[in-house]
C-alpha cells in the first residue's frame, strides 16, 4: 500500500504503478524497461486524474494523460528525462529491439519514475485531505 490513499482505484493504479517501477532495478531488456517505466507513468497519471473525480482516457499515450492533468491544474514535476519518451514502448518498441536504452538513459528513466511517483502520491494525499 502506498501512503494511505483511501480512493481504492487510484490506490490500486498507485500499487500496479509501483509493481511496474520495481522491476527497473534488474537488467531487463531494453524494450521490457522501457514498457515497464511507461506503464508506470501511465497508471500514476490515471490515479491522479482518478483522484480527481476525471474518468481517464482509454490510452497508452502520456501526452493525453499529461494534457488532461493540465485542464486540472495538475503540473507534473521536470524530470532529466522527457517522459512523453518512454510512449512508443507502450506498444511499437516492445516488439522491436534496434531501440537502445543507455546506462545514463536507463538512471535518469528510473529516476523520472521515482520523482513521478513521489510527486502523484503525494497531490493524491493533499487531494484527499481538502474537506
Amino acid at each position: 500500500m502506498i501512503g494511505s490513499i483511501q480512493n481504492q482505484h487510484a490506490q490500486m493504479l498507485c500499487t500496479l504503478a509501483r509493481d511496474d517501477e520495481s522491476t527497473l532495478q534488474y537488467p531487463l531488456p531494453d524494450q521490457i524497461y522501457g514498457f515497464h517505466a511507461q506503464q508506470s507513468c501511465e497508471k500514476l497519471m490515471k490515479a491522479l486524474l482518478t483522484a480527481h473525480g476525471v474518468a481517464y482516457p482509454f490510452t497508452h499515450i502520456l501526452a493525453v494523460l499529461i494534457k488532461e492533468l493540465t485542464v486540472h491544474n495538475e503540473l507534473l514535476p521536470v524530470t532529466s528525462f522527457d517522459l512523453k519518451r518512454l510512449e512508443p514502448y507502450a506498444v511499437q518498441l516492445r516488439y522491436d529491439t534496434s531501440n537502445r536504452l543507455s546506462p545514463d538513459e536507463r538512471t535518469a528513466i528510473r529516476d523520472a519514475v521515482v520523482l513521478l511517483r513521489e510527486h502523484i502520491v503525494t497531490r493524491i494525499l493533499a487531494l484527499e485531505s481538502i474537506p
